[in-house]
This record gives C-alpha cells, structure tokens and sequence, in this order.
C-alpha cells in the first residue's frame, strides 16, 4: 500500500495547530499540491471513463469540486504566480522567462510568513524556480525534487518535523504528468490502446520542439493520450499512498487540503500536442478540490479561476484581507451545488505567440492580438471546439475581451531574471526551450 514511501523512515505523531478558520475547526494547517499539466476532463471525479484517478477521485468525494475552473494562462510561470498571487498575469507581469515577480508586489506565502505560519516547498522547479519570485515567503524552497515520490517523501517529513503548536502551509509540484509522457511501464500498458506500429519514442521529448515538427497519424495521437493517461495513474497511486500516510498520522483531517493544476495540454483535439501558442479549451480546464476541517463535501459549479484561491484562502483562515483581482469562493464551499455568481474568465498568453481568451455564458472566444480571432465556439453544444463560428459572431465578445485586458491594471514595475544553464537545461527536459 505504501511501500514506495521506505517503511522504517517516516516516524510519525499527530499535529496540532493555534489557528481557527473560518469554517470552524482547526488547526489551519495548508497543504497545497499542483499537479503540472492536468486537464480535469481526464480525471474520473470530472466524467473521465477510464479509471486514471482513483485517488484523486476519493479526496473529491470528501471535500468541495470545483467544477468550472478556468485557468488564467496556459502555461505553468505565469499560472502559478496568478496562484500566489492572486492576480492576473497582465498585473503581475511575469508573463515570459526573462521576467521575475517584482519585489513590490507581495505573495501568499509571504502573507502565512508574516502571520506565523512555518513555510516550506519542495518542486521540480523549471518553471516554477525560485528565481522568478516563487521561493518568497518560504523558509524551505526546495526545487530539486524530480519525482513525485520524492517530493512526496519530503512533504511528509516536513509535515512530521513541524511543531505542534505552529500552523505551517506547505506546497508541493510536480511535473510526471507533463511532457515528455513518459510513465513507468506498468502504467502504460495498462492504458495503451495501440499496436507497436503507432508508438513513438517518448523520453527527452515533447510537443513544443518534437512531436509538433512530426506527420503524426491519429493513432500515434491516441498512443501520446494514453502516455498521458497513464501518468495521471502513476501520480494518483502516489498521492492515494501520501494522503493514507496523513490519515494515519491523524493530520488528514485537520489540514487544508487542496489539489489543483496550472493547466491543461492539447493531446491531438487541435492538431497539436502540449499548450504552447495555444488558448483551447483542454489547455485551460483544470481541477480545484479542496478538503479541509468542517468542509462537507459538494460541488461548486459555478466558474472560478487560480486567481481565486488566495482570497478564497485569504477569508477560510481568516488573515487580513490583501490585495486580489480574485473572488472569494468561501461562500459557494459553504453551500456547494447552488448556481452561483459565475463570473466571466479571462485568460492570457504572451509566450511566441500573443493571445487572450474569453470564457463566459457557455462561449469561448480566442483572439489573436497580431492576428484578429483565432476562434469562436459554443461550448455547450461544441465542448470540443470543432465548429469556429466565425469573426461575425464574436465581434461583440472581442470588444468585451479588449476592454478587459485594456483596463487591467500593470505592474509598477518590471523585474528581470538571469537564465544561469542548469535552469535552461531543464527548460529544455520540459520542452520550454529548444
């Protein structure tokens, strides 16, 4: 059941915590974990019918769905400082790699820093370096971890070593389900739906700088899904085996647990594979699920985006409020399956290509800003985009969406960031950089 985690190393005790939030209990310990790179639609807690997450699919069952999440760009840099910052990639300005969060503007661990909160991560970096501004905050950031088991290990041997009287936040990330598909063996074949004849070398490689310049057939398409299936399975094996060790040590139950992803991936449904120069669909629905003490469990349909949780967290441990372009989601967690204010979501990319993205009322529109709409689509008749309506149809949602983006507010400043070689050779492994 739990072997991978070394039985004999982890001596464990139950924690405590000090602080009460909102909903009532505590201690108001936060462990937050992103999962790089999955789309919700290919996790059973979100209809998927193959059985990549059953893990994952039981933490949904005791805690809040968020159903329509919506991410703010399709790539994790600026996904992920969106997250701890709770505001938009236009506003905090890190919307490439040669740019780092400037110093003015604060982040969320920084917020648990200052309210006594013990602080660690532990990542497999990349895109989410320290050097871009994400280490802010933490006592531990720790992006050397390159496998989920690993990372996993040392979360818990971070929530063991924590005092008892002390909440902590503790944030965890990994890359397995990202490019370049490439899952242990005894999870591929489970999910592999194609002859040898249709497989294609996997390791080192990704959709940005290979498998895009390839003649693919739709059935080598099918084989880099189930790759991507089968590592969803993986890390949910894994995170099943984590939150058991949690339970036994009776700290399950008394912390924030939330799982979420910066972002989807194109596997084929565009002609494309990975989310580079893309603003579709499966590029931006991602999973929010959240349990925590006092939560009952429900689903919360109503649209939400990353840039949400920090007020939504903000106001759930009751520390003063900060500055967010996000919405706080604390009532609709408070009564799940209401129908909600949706608001619409707006998402953005400036990395070689320059695009934005309007979701709302069951339409999706994508415009290019160098080259007028890229596509139109009705959603709930067309959830797979295959039926562009045309620049006719979506000339009044193009000019809400450059109104939004015109009116967004800019950083104050702008920060740059060095790329030393072992970070761009890792951005080459993840297929940023060629």
């Amino acid at each position: 059941m739990t072997l991978w985690f070394l039985a004999g190393l982890l001596a464990g005790g139950a924690l405590a915590g000090t602080f009460a939030p909102a909903l009532g209990a505590e201690p108001a310990n936060v462990l937050l974990i992103s999962v790089d790179t999955l789309r919700s639609d290919r996790l059973g807690c979100y209809g998927y019918d193959r059985p990549t997450s059953p893990g994952i699919d039981a933490l949904a069952r005791r805690g809040v769905r968020f159903e329509n999440v919506i991410t703010e760009s399709s790539w994790t840099l600026p996904s992920h400082m969106t997250l701890f910052t709770g505001l938009v990639p236009t506003t905090h300005g890190v919307t490439t790699e040669e740019r780092r969060l400037p110093d003015e503007i604060g982040t969320w661990p920084e917020t648990l820093r200052d309210a006594g909160y013990r602080t660690a991560a532990y990542t497999d970096g990349g895109m989410i370096d320290g050097r871009f501004g994400f280490a802010r905050g933490f006592e531990t950031y720790d992006d050397r971890p390159k496998d989920p088991r690993l990372t996993l290990y040392r979360g818990l041997k971070f929530v063991e070593s924590a005092p008892s009287d002390q909440p902590w936040f503790l944030f965890l990330h990994t890359y397995a389900v990202h490019c370049p598909y490439d899952p242990p063996d005894e999870y591929a074949q489970r999910f592999r739906t194609v002859g040898p004849a249709d497989t294609l070398a996997v390791e080192g490689k990704c959709g940005n700088n290979f498998f895009n310049a390839l003649r693919r057939t739709p059935a080598q398409d099918r084989f880099l899904s189930d790759q991507y299936d089968a590592g969803i399975r993986a890390v949910d094996e894994h995170l099943r085996a984590f939150f058991e060790e949690l339970e036994s040590r009776g700290v399950f139950d008394d912390t924030w647990i939330v799982l979420l992803s910066d972002h989807g991936e194109e596997l084929g449904e565009h002609g494309r594979i990975g989310h580079e120069r893309t603003l579709h669909i499966e590029t931006l629905r991602v999973p929010w699920i959240v349990t925590g003490p006092g939560l009952s469990p429900g689903v919360v349909r109503e649209a939400v985006g990353l840039v949400d949780f920090v007020p939504t967290f903000g106001e759930l441990l009751g520390l003063p409020a900060r500055a967010s372009q996000g919405i706080s989601r604390v009532a609709a967690m408070r009564t799940p399956g209401r129908a909600g204010e949706s608001a619409p979501r707006f998402s953005e990319l400036d990395r070689h290509v320059r695009l934005r993205s309007l979701v709302d009322d069951g339409r999706h529109l994508i415009l290019g800003l160098d080259g007028g709409a890229v596509g139109f689509f009705e959603l709930a008749t067309d959830p797979w985009e295959r039926t562009n309506l045309g620049a006719k149809s979506s000339a009044p949602w193009e000019a809400r969406l450059r109104q939004h983006f015109d009116e967004l507010p800019l950083p104050a400043a702008s920060a740059t960031t060095a790329m030393p070689p072992e970070l761009v050779e890792e951005l080459k492994a993840l297929g940023y950089v060629q």
